[in-house]
């Protein structure tokens, strides 16, 4: 089972050394540190560092005299830091009458599936049909007419790329209160079946 670390993060190595009776080692000696690449950097103190994504081998070589009397080695495989890659904006109101404001809230998501501090981020907010429904750069929507506007959410991520999100925004007319008034009915207290008339 490889050990793993993420690009930029470190690890302490951990030596034991024993006998073949696993008593504590009674000589003096020196430890050597070595990887078999790049992907990984490790110093003289035991301190692993993930340097690129990939796959290496660490080893602490024990030596006395000079000479190598215990070769460990652990494979280190090296993880990309999580980058953001997706962005999904919320509304407090889902269908907003006509002159009437929401609030928008943008969230954000990284490769490794956990949510984003989003104020690392420079977040822009643009509307596709202004006439409709506009948004200011903190989320919130003003309303303007019935219609569809589509708020888009943009931002850079760790990589470079330009990461967007979407949400339709439907605006529906105002709504209007209306009022019935039932008239009161009387009703004839007579109920019977009226009597045949005569001829």
């Amino acid at each position: 089972e490889k050990d793993q670390i993420a690009v930029g993060n470190y690890a302490e190595s951990q030596i034991s050394v024993t006998d073949e009776f696993d008593a504590p080692w009674m000589y003096e000696y020196d430890v050597v540190y070595k990887t078999s690449n790049s992907n990984v950097s490790i110093d003289s103190n035991g301190t692993i560092t993930g340097v690129a994504k990939g796959n290496a081998e660490v080893w602490a070589e024990i030596t006395v005299d000079g000479k190598t009397v215990i070769t460990n080695k652990v494979e280190i495989e090296v993880l990309p830091v999580p980058t953001l890659s997706r962005l999904v904006i919320s509304s407090n109101k889902v269908l907003p009458d006509v002159g009437t404001s929401a609030q928008l809230t943008v969230s954000g998501f990284l490769t490794d599936g956990t949510e984003a501090d989003m104020s690392k981020y420079e977040v822009s907010l643009t509307s596709s049909n202004p006439s409709v429904a506009t948004v200011s750069p903190d989320g919130k929507v003003d309303t303007h007419k019935s219609g569809l506007a589509v708020i888009t959410a943009r931002t850079i991520n760790e990589d470079g790329y330009e990461i967007t999100g979407k949400y339709n925004f439907n605006v529906g007319a105002a709504s209007k209160n209306v009022v019935i008034n039932f008239m009161d009915t009387v009703l004839n207290e007579d109920l019977s079946a009226p009597e045949p008339s005569q001829t």
